[in-house]
């Protein structure tokens, strides 16, 4: 009858019948119900004890239970030990709609369960990931706050700043407060020669994650401090920037020792010079004189060792001649001074003069448009670019061309040589290249090499582009980027 019930009702169902109470439990684990049936009163069972072991082993399945006849107090003491209805033989039709309430709310009880012990989980999880957070965050706040360098975060905008370090009070001396409060504030202290560069580079290049700049600061002592400052991308998910991350670092002491390394080693390639032109050229210019006489006295004798010493004498001259290019080559700088043009004029005569070849040099800017030690690097530049053209790249002409506007000045020494095969790898591109590059850094200059791009036909361009100033305090340092387009020289 009440399998019967069920299908008129429309409930789709499989069922199993149990007749044996120790078979109960091993059924149920089995099969595996939606549902229980019971009759109660049952000669075979005990509806109490088998509500307490449906309530044991399956707590979320329901029981409905089949009552008997003129007993309502069974159904009620049934539903107060946990069945979920109780459904009386003379209103069977009352079975299917509860059994699918009973369904429906064990269901709703499964999901809503699953749902608490799913936000358990994800509660769990965010409470392991928060505490990871302000772990990591410590870190964080722990590492930014310890280094001497600078730390900043800000959004692409450039218009908030989410994080500086307290280095900055040190470095800038500034307060971090008032940054944050307004993010521009460490433009403020921009040396007035570097500032319009430096936020050109921080709008245009921060966000290609590009910018690697050097400059510098006046602090509120009017002290000057030379900032190396770097700038990184951070990404989101979808790889769009949200964020740029920077670190700052004052290189002051450093850049004053790199030029105090290049001052020393001009004195010395002085000295050097002079040592070559007083005493080697001297001696070797006394042994020519006694080569000479020697000569003189075989030829009087016809003595056949006249040719020979004839000859030695040829070979002592042009070592003599070859000490000298060297010693001049070592001394002309250091009489530089701030007058550029003159001195690079000169080196273009004495080129001509020694190796036989056209140089020339175009200089249009003042006698006094640099300070003496940055005219001093400027000339080193020039000199080293030709004598490679002169000794490597083998040129009959060198144009040194100098010009200056807008506050910059351009240095270019073009040659016809050989040219060059392949662009030079970094940190493989000569000592001659390397010390040019390291010469430009220190003026705030950058360094390029070009293969056939301007002047006479084939060889090659040497560019050295740097702050044109008045006399007074080197530069601060550049990048020193070396560019190279084309072949390589070849010896």
């Amino acid at each position: 009858m009440i399998l019967r019930e069920l299908a008129g009702g429309g409930v789709e169902f499989v069922s199993r019948g149990v007749g044996d109470p120790s078979a109960f439990v091993a059924e149920v684990k089995e099969f595996k119900p939606e549902l229980i049936l019971a009759g109660y009163p049952s000669l075979v069972f005990d509806g109490k004890s088998l509500l307490d072991q449906a309530r044991q082993i399956c707590p979320d399945i329901p029981v409905i239970v089949i009552g008997a006849p003129g007993q309502p107090g069974a159904a009620m003491e049934s539903i107060k030990q946990g069945a979920a209805d109780c459904i009386f033989p003379d209103r069977l039709w009352q079975l299917a709609p509860a059994v699918v309430r009973a369904t429906r709310e064990s269901a709703e009880r499964m999901q809503r369960r699953r749902a608490e012990v799913l936000l358990e989980v994800k509660y769990q999880q965010l409470s392991l990931q928060n505490e990871a957070l302000r772990e990591s965050e410590a870190r964080f706040r722990q590492l930014a706050e310890s280094i001497h360098e600078v730390f900043w975060m800000t959004n692409v905008e450039k218009n908030e700043t989410l994080y500086i370090s307290p280095a900055y009070e040190e470095v800038w001396g500034r307060s971090c407060s008032s940054l944050l409060a307004e993010p521009q504030d460490w433009v403020e202290a921009l040396h007035p020669d570097d500032r319009d560069r430096v936020v050109e580079a921080m709008f245009q290049n921060q966000a290609a994650g590009n910018y690697d700049e050097q400059f510098r600061i006046v602090r509120p002592d009017g002290t000057v401090r030379w900032i190396h400052d770097r700038a990184f991308c951070v990404r989101d998910q979808t790889g769009s920037v949200y964020r740029l991350a920077g670190i700052a670092e004052d290189v002051t002491i450093r850049r004053q020792l790199e030029k105090q390394v290049l001052e020393v080693s001009d004195r010395e390639q002085a000295r050097l010079g002079r040592e070559l032109h007083d005493s080697l050229c001297q001696l070797l210019v006394s042994v020519g004189f006694n080569v000479n006489a020697l000569k003189t006295d075989l030829e009087k004798i016809s003595a056949p060792g006249a040719a020979a010493t004839g000859r030695i004498s040829q070979k002592l001259g042009e070592a003599i001649k070859m000490a000298r290019d060297v010693s001049h080559g070592l001394c002309l700088a250091s009489d530089t001074g701030d007058d550029l043009g003159a001195a690079l004029s000169q080196l273009a005569q004495n080129t001509t003069a020694d190796y036989g070849i056209l140089c020339q040099a175009e200089c249009t800017v003042s006698d006094r448009f640099a300070a003496p030690d940055v005219a001093l690097q400027v000339y080193r530049i020039a000199q080293e670019a030709v004598h490679n053209a002169v000794k490597h790249a083998k040129a009959r002409r060198v144009l040194i061309r100098l010009a200056a506007g807008n506050g910059q000045a351009v240095l270019s020494v073009a040659d016809d040589g050989c040219g060059f095969a392949h662009p030079p790898e970094p940190g493989r591109s000569g000592l001659g290249l390397e010390i040019m590059k390291h010469r430009a850094s220190v003026i705030c200059g950058n360094l390029e090499v070009r293969s056939g791009a301007e002047g006479p036909a084939r060889g090659t361009v040497v560019t050295c582009r740097f702050p044109a100033r008045h006399p007074g305090e080197m530069g601060e340092p550049g990048n020193g980027r070396i560019e190279a387009h084309g072949p390589e020289p070849r010896p």
